[in-house]
């Protein structure tokens, strides 16, 4: 879990406040602070006053061709003493990248919970923690009203990008009297593609394969050529290599496409003829 607010000297450059220390001189108003106030949480009597979150959940969904999702939520505080608030949040991170928030009235924080990019994540729905003490001092002893507030962050990631392709097997033939360039084609074909176009990875021994190479045909057809190794550079005989051609949605390959990786298995019979 990452954490909100941690000691004041030990974090300088984090704090933000209404003020020139971590409590606000305004009466009634929440505090406005990121990592800046106090040691850690914790639990004891309640405060005067009291704090309320505008909902207690935040879901988005995105796929692996969008970008990162945001989500929103708002606390705010009512009947506060002159002394002002203390807020001490921390949260999970297996779907949520990191949260902030600003004050854009007195006496209520607007949050914004961002999400990680979609490609970080496993297709499925991830669910986070957002808990949120507001307390009446800066060791958090003392919680108003309301506080704790613990806010569930979900996310949901899908994959939409699927691939074909119109075969899994190529043969050539070729002769070791004939030093002539060799080259064998395929085609892939994708649906729900986004903006940016699919890498294609290829992964080969280069016992028959010298290189594969792709090019975009249009938007939803990738042309494969397979160049192999000139015959005169083998033996007489039946050579065989098995070439993997992933898909995936980043140039890393950290995510393949629906459909990926492919096998394409290569037969090379050379002979002697001239």
């Amino acid at each position: 879990r990452r954490q909100g607010m941690v000691s004041m000297q030990n974090n300088k450059n984090s704090m933000r406040s209404l003020a020139s220390s971590c409590r606000l001189a305004v009466p009634g108003a929440l505090l406005a602070l990121l990592a800046a106030c106090g040691g850690g949480g914790g639990g004891g009597s309640e405060s005067s006053g009291s704090v309320v979150a505008s909902t207690t959940s935040v879901s988005v969904a995105a796929s692996y061709v969008d970008a990162a999702p945001t989500g929103t939520f708002s606390v705010e505080a009512v009947d506060m003493s002159a002394d002002g608030l203390y807020l001490d949040f921390d949260y999970d991170t297996r779907g949520v990248q990191s949260v902030d928030f600003t004050e854009t009235v007195p006496g209520r924080a607007d949050f914004t919970v961002s999400f990680r990019p979609p490609i970080d994540v496993d297709v499925g729905t991830v669910s986070d923690t957002i808990t949120l003490r507001v307390c009446a001092d800066d060791r958090c002893a003392r919680q108003v009203r309301g506080s704790p507030i613990r806010v569930t962050a979900t996310y949901t990631i899908t994959s939409p990008t699927s691939a074909t392709i119109s075969t899994t097997a190529l043969s050539a033939l070729g002769s070791t009297a004939t030093p002539t360039e060799i080259t064998r084609n395929a085609t892939l074909n994708l649906v729900g593609i986004g903006p940016t176009p699919p890498t294609v990875m290829p992964i080969h021994s280069s016992t028959v394969v010298r290189s594969v190479s792709s090019s975009s045909v249009s938007g939803s057809e990738i042309a494969l050529e397979f160049d192999l190794v000139p015959p005169d550079r083998l033996l007489a005989g039946t050579h065989a290599e098995n070439v993997t051609i992933r898909v995936c949605y980043d140039s890393q390959c950290r995510r393949d496409v629906n459909g990926s990786p492919f096998t394409m298995a290569l037969t090379y019979i050379v002979t002697n003829d001239p």
